[in-house]
Formats: C-alpha cells, structure tokens, sequence
C-alpha cells in the first residue's frame, strides 16, 4: 500500500510540474 501512494504521489508531482510548466511557457509566449 505505501509503494503505491508514493507512485501515486510522484505522478500527481509529475502532472502538476508539467502543467505549471506549460503554463508558464503559455505566459512567456504571450
């Protein structure tokens, strides 16, 4: 059980820094 919330939290981090990056990039082209 806690393997698999550790996978779980590292993709939600995952998601999320690719996201914010994303959008940041966005921000920078406008």
């Amino acid at each position: 059980m806690n393997e698999f919330a550790y996978l779980l939290i590292s993709i939600v981090a995952e998601v999320i820094a690719t996201t914010s990056l994303k959008a940041s990039d966005g921000f920078t082209h406008l």
